[in-house]
């Protein structure tokens, strides 16, 4: 019960923080301001961006690149570190001329899936479902402009 409230106390904080944005950017509209995207050094979307990752690693696969789910939700396996489906994988790698091995490589795995992040296209939802119900969307970090 304690953490529920906790829960639902940083909740409401985090609200009311996106609140206060919002209506700084509705008054720097009102006053004809333009307002930029902050650029975020490299290493802290780094760090965001590996943070992630390692979260989605421990969801997808409970970290274990040889783990496999024969059947999936749809009824196919999934594999590896980000238990990617075979077509899948080498979708991705095709889309991204990215030169791949095989699909239980968990180093290419995690190359395919960085590009993914960068990807404004790709629906995470879709291809991570139950994860991303759990750790969230990755974070959409603007890339460091120059």
């Amino acid at each position: 019960m304690q953490s529920l409230i906790l829960t639902l106390s940083l909740l409401s904080s985090a609200l009311t923080s996106l609140q206060v944005t919002l209506t700084e950017i509705k008054v720097a509209e009102a006053r004809g301001i333009a307002l930029e995207a902050p650029v975020v050094p490299q290493d802290s979307r780094e760090d965001k961006i590996r943070e992630y990752i390692a979260k989605l690693r421990k969801c997808e696969s409970g970290g274990k690149d040889t783990a496999l789910n024969p059947k999936d939700t749809d009824g196919t396996e999934s594999i590896g570190r980000f238990q990617f489906k075979t077509a899948t994988f080498y979708g991705f790698a095709k889309q991204y001329n990215i030169k791949v091995t095989s699909v239980w490589n968990g180093d290419e795995q995690e190359q395919i899936l960085r590009r993914m992040i960068d990807d404004p296209k790709v629906k995470f939802r879709g291809q991570f479902p139950a994860c991303t119900r759990m750790i969230g969307l990755p974070p959409m970090i603007p890339l460091q402009k120059g």
